[in-house]
């Protein structure tokens, strides 16, 4: 089972969704999961070795591909929002409706 994990770029704000865990869409859908995330590279990677096993790569893709996939966020500069901190709530605006005590 894959959990997803919130990723925030720091310098545009651009946000993903990284996972880690099995991917089962990977299993049931081949290579389309790389080509509907933006992962063109890991696409074309997976097509050029699922044809000719006729399908048994999905397999090791299966388990494999979501770390992939966030090894790939992370080289493009993407950090978990957690660990952002505050940055990944940077448009949020703090008002203090009273005081407390």
């Amino acid at each position: 089972m894959a959990y997803p994990i919130q990723m925030i770029e720091p310098v545009t704000h651009r946000t993903a969704v990284g996972f880690k865990g099995i991917s089962w869409t990977c299993l049931f859908f081949g290579p389309f999961p790389a080509l509907f995330r933006g992962h063109f590279v890991g696409f074309l990677i997976m097509l050029a070795t699922i044809i000719p096993t006729v399908g048994l790569a999905s397999l090791v893709y299966m388990f494999m591909y979501n770390n992939w996939h966030y090894n790939w966020l992370t080289a493009k500069g993407f950090k978990p929002a957690g660990a952002m901190g505050m940055m990944a709530n940077h448009n949020m605006i703090n008002v203090n409706l009273g005081e407390t005590k």
